[in-house]
């Protein structure tokens, strides 16, 4: 084995290898160079006994750029293998032209970014296809496999070394729970999809897996969903792979959100510079209820407000949420419930299936449900619950965005900062998906960006700095308002 070494570049310029050679040590030559194909690919690798079977298996486990021929001779300089021995390399039979064509070709123009490759795991045939559809129709994202359960899964997953999987729960031989916590023993950073059906059977499983880092629920489409429904599915399918795989900073719709959404240059101030906060308002999707876990399990019970949160779920898996929830804090989260009461110290979840939002009534404040059409194609959404807020307590809102997909509550934040509120969100390092929060910086009415861990203590300085005003109290300004 040889490398040819250019002495004013510090990475190999080309490389030659004679005789045997198999993929497991060209990769370990690769690694042991620092050789990066995508940006500086070798010339040329010859090799008596790596056929073009093996090249296609070769450039799955990442040798992309390289050019595989058989028993060939190579110059120093790399060219005696194209034209010296032409007639000796073999034909592609995918490009059905010679692999020198091709070698030439590819020392012109580099290889592209490789795909995004996914293995889908599901029982259901018609599962299947529809997610392998929808994902290569994307153009980003390479469809590598597909597995009927979770122990097939893991002998694809071995093989082919995905960069994500999307999962079905409810399966046969092995079911995906079990499939995904072994395949995370062996990589315990292998993001994942959890794509099922929404029945209640299902919801503790998948809250179960929730609680698993680089991981992501969606529900299957249902009968009623119709064509609007699918295509949304299939468009959040895309945008979760390229978000957990890294690929993207936030998401599509998050993007094109940004373009239309125009702040009014708020300008940056001292939290203490407000009246008293009467309520926290949370709002969290793609990885929030991981997050949800750390904020509210780290929140003291003597917290003095009403907590409401909005985490993008449908109803079977909320009030499992709320379950868990409810077991790591000192304060009492029960799901919400149309007319109840707001009392302090509380949490509240939003149901699934329900905007959530915050009334006056009876001589205090109550919550109030309604199945008014979704919006960011999210029933609950979070901006209904912050316009509620807004409304009735004006600058006295403390709000919070975690972790989620697209844009949803960034509308709602810059009418809690504009009317005198305090807005918190989650940093990039430490979400799963920065788009909601990566919105609310970019419109400028984010106040603070803190790290998961720090989202809590953040909300207790910033209680502190302000003080607390009780229900009743903002009660009686809003009766002094409407005087």
């Amino acid at each position: 084995m040889r490398v040819s070494r250019d002495r004013r570049r510090s990475a190999p310029c080309e490389a030659c290898i004679k005789g045997p050679v198999y993929v497991s040590e060209f990769l370990e030559m690769s690694r042991r160079w620092r050789l990066r194909f995508e940006s500086m690919p070798p010339r040329y690798v010859a090799s008596s006994h790596l056929p073009l079977g093996r090249m296609s298996r070769g450039q799955r486990m990442g040798i992309r750029g390289a050019i595989v021929v058989k028993t060939v001779s190579c110059c120093s300089r790399g060219q005696g293998c194209a034209e010296g021995r032409a007639s000796e390399v073999p034909t592609d039979p995918c490009l059905s032209r010679s692999w020198s064509s091709r070698a030439a070709e590819l020392m012109e123009h580099p290889s592209p970014s490789p795909k995004t490759r996914v293995i889908v795991v599901d029982d259901s045939l018609v599962s299947r296809s529809f997610v392998r559809g929808a994902l290569e129709d994307h153009g980003e994202i390479q469809v590598v496999a597909t597995a009927p359960n979770g122990r097939k899964a893991l002998e694809v997953c071995s093989s082919l070394q995905p960069d994500l999987v999307v999962m079905d729960v409810e399966m046969p031989v092995m079911d995906g729970i079990t499939a995904l916590q072994k395949l995370r023993e062996e990589r315990p950073d292998l993001p994942a999809i959890i794509f099922t059906s929404t029945n209640d059977g299902h919801a503790t499983s998948v809250m179960k897996v929730l609680g698993m880092a680089k991981t992501m629920w969606l529900s299957k489409p249902g009968s009623g969903d119709g064509e609007e429904g699918r295509r949304q599915v299939r468009r959040a399918l895309c945008d979760g792979v390229m978000q957990l795989t890294g690929r993207v900073g936030s998401s599509v719709a998050g993007a094109k959100a940004s373009k239309r959404h125009t702040s009014k240059d708020l300008t940056p101030r001292e939290c203490k510079e407000g009246p008293p906060f009467a309520i926290l308002a949370i709002g969290s999707s793609t990885g929030g209820p991981n997050a949800l876990a750390e904020v509210v399990g780290n929140l003291p019970g003597d917290l003095g407000v009403p907590v409401v949160i909005v985490q993008h779920m449908p109803k079977e898996f909320t009030k499992h949420l709320a379950s868990r929830l409810d077991g790591l804090t000192e304060l009492t989260v029960t799901q919400g419930v149309d007319g109840e009461e707001l009392l302090e110290g509380h949490v509240y979840i939003a149901p699934g299936g329900y905007h959530m939002q915050v009334v006056r009534a009876d001589g205090g404040f109550r919550l109030e449900m309604n199945t008014d059409p979704p919006e960011h194609s999210c029933r609950p959404a979070v901006d209904p619950l912050l316009r509620s807020v807004v409304q009735e307590f004006g600058g006295a809102v403390l709000g919070v965005v975690l972790t989620g997909m697209g844009c949803d509550g960034a509308a709602g934040c810059e009418s809690i900062r504009q009317a005198g509120g305090w807005v918190i969100v989650q940093d990039e390092a430490t979400s799963v998906v920065w788009g909601m929060p990566g919105e609310v910086c970019r419109i400028g009415a984010a106040d603070e960006t803190r790290a998961l861990d720090r989202v809590a203590p953040a909300i207790c300085r910033a209680l502190e700095a302000r003080g607390i005003r009780s229900l009743a109290s903002s009660v009686r300004q809003g009766r002094r308002r409407a005087g």
